[in-house]
């Protein structure tokens, strides 16, 4: 796979908001060929994206059996909400932060395990 065939959180970010841009101002069957005709040359690469999408729960796609490249697609309620959130441009700061807050608090548990114990050592080498 090449560098530029490779799927990065701003194609899905992308992508997923397309959709639901497209499916919330169209309601008549959405075809994944027509609504990303215009938008992307590489239909290989479209569908990987429209299937990691819809693995993820975010879309409904359903191949089209004549068409090999043709999806129906639709947003799920998860979809949806999770665009509205940032997607996964929010989701990935989202666990930064998270790492973050994480990495702070075990420094900070084994700072205060560390001053405990040489506190400790302190008061039993007074009483000895």
């Amino acid at each position: 796979m090449s560098q530029s065939d490779a799927i990065t959180d701003n194609d899905l970010d992308f992508f997923l908001t397309v959709i639901s841009m497209f499916c919330e101002y169209n309601h008549t069957m959405h075809y994944s060929d027509r609504v990303f005709a215009d938008i992307t040359d590489n239909p290989g690469r479209t569908k990987r994206i429209i299937l990691k999408l819809a693995e993820e729960g975010y879309i409904k796609a359903v191949p089209r059996t004549n068409l090999p490249y043709r999806f129906t697609i639709d947003m799920t309620p998860k979809g949806t909400e999770f665009q509205k959130e940032g997607g996964y441009a929010c989701k990935k700061r989202k666990d930064r932060n998270k790492d973050i807050r994480t990495s702070i608090k075990r420094f900070i548990r084994d700072l205060t395990a560390a001053l405990l114990g040489a506190l400790a050592n302190h008061l039993f080498g007074l009483i000895e």
